[in-house]
């Protein structure tokens, strides 16, 4: 169903929820885009910019109005597990790549698809939108973990898409990481007492330390 806002623009409205504001979801965008500018001063030239939450796509609008500017050359990637919403972003978008994402496939197969396998190991900036993820539930906080790598399963996937760091480590440690939930950097150092390691072992934890931020 499509709403029009007072603004004139027009709304998704998804389960009986409005998708943004009903006043002015244009300038909720542009709020949202200006709150993610530390983020977005990380990001390199070239570097993908990664939406989670698409909703009606005034906040996408906004943000690569703000990466034109600034003549940012990397994609601009937004992901939602509502199939409305990718379509009705993809009605009023231009030069994003538009992602719909079933939980229900699981981590491997997500890390698996080419629009995905195509970005996820190189550095990426983040941006969640926290709108979306309220009426979302669970599922996109699925996403998230997995790009993020932050529990067990997910951390394990991320290890398949980086065979070199995969080889790396010994079976003891590979059953450490794997029985740890990896939120943060902290449960890492738990799982692998890096104290001990030989310089070369130190680097790989670097690297880890790095997947799990």
């Amino acid at each position: 169903m499509i709403n029009v806002a007072k603004n004139g623009s027009q709304v998704l409205q998804v389960n009986g929820l409005s998708t943004a504001s009903l006043v002015n979801p244009d300038g909720e965008g542009e709020k949202w885009a200006e709150a993610q500018d530390a983020s977005l001063k990380v990001a390199g030239a070239g570097e993908p910019i990664v939406i989670l939450g698409i909703g009606s796509a005034f906040h996408i609008q906004s943000v690569q109005k703000k990466l034109r500017s600034k003549g940012h050359r990397g994609r601009l990637i937004a992901l939602d597990c509502c199939h409305e919403s990718v379509e009705f972003a993809n009605r009023s978008l231009v030069d994003v790549e538009l992602l719909h994402v079933d939980t229900a496939c699981g981590v491997d197969f997500f890390f698996a698809r080419h629009d995905v396998a195509s970005w996820v190991t190189q550095p990426f900036v983040l941006l969640r939108h926290k709108p979306t993820f309220q009426r979302s539930g669970q599922s996109l906080r699925f996403v998230e973990t997995w790009l993020l790598g932050r529990t067990p399963e997910a951390f394990s996937a991320q290890l398949k898409l980086r065979p070199q760091i995969a080889a790396a480590l010994n079976a003891d440690r590979s059953r450490r990481l794997a029985e740890t939930p990896l939120v943060s950097v902290r449960d890492l150092s738990k799982a692998w007492d890096i104290s001990s390691e030989l310089k070369t072992d130190r680097r790989l934890f670097r690297i880890l330390e790095e997947l799990v931020r």
